[in-house]
């Protein structure tokens, strides 16, 4: 159990615990309507279900507005480094998901690589978020968000310029930056 002194209760007493229903619903459908219009591109039904996603988050603002326990208090946003570290982390991760999509789709499609080799080749890069996101989390907590959060996204990109260089008659130990 944990000692008191390290980790104290985060538990707002005056709160009264309720769960918004409707701001789930909201959140859920678009979601659900945005991300299907993204993976369905150019299909009718695709406009339509990613306007029913906009139009839902549109109301899923509102609602978190006017609901007395909601399930995202709009306030958080109010502080610039809270937004902004939002922003830069959306950022990064979808630049992320669409490398690792592009990668894999690469060396599958265009360097003839099988779905596990393409899959072992991009596990270096698993392995370092694996055993860097603890100590970065460490050190941004004790200088600040500022720092990592610039020189993370500025090291990203330098990877991505690197793999600029996988052309199709790339082979892994060709595009491996030790070999």
């Amino acid at each position: 159990m944990a000692d008191a002194t390290l980790c104290p209760e985060s538990r707002d007493e005056r709160r009264v615990p309720s769960f918004d229903v409707l701001g789930a619903l909201l959140a859920a459908a678009s979601l659900a309507g945005v991300t299907y219009a993204l993976i369905e591109w150019g299909t009718p039904t695709a406009v339509i279900l990613g306007l029913i996603g906009l139009v839902a988050a549109a109301a899923f603002i509102v609602t978190e507005r006017l609901a007395k326990n909601p399930m995202m208090p709009l306030e958080l946003f109010a502080n610039r480094t809270f937004s902004a570290a939002n922003i830069v982390t959306l950022l990064v991760y979808a630049a992320m998901g669409a490398i690792f999509f592009f990668v894999v789709l690469q060396l599958q499609t265009v360097t003839g690589y099988s779905a596990l080799a393409a899959g072992v080749a991009t596990l270096p890069i698993t392995v370092c978020m694996l055993l860097l996101a603890a100590p970065g989390g460490k050190l941004g907590a004790r200088i600040g968000p500022r720092i990592p959060m610039t020189f993370g996204p500025l090291v990203m990109a330098g990877g991505i310029w690197l793999l600029a260089g996988i052309g199709a008659d790339s082979t892994l130990s060709s595009t491996c930056c030790l070999a």
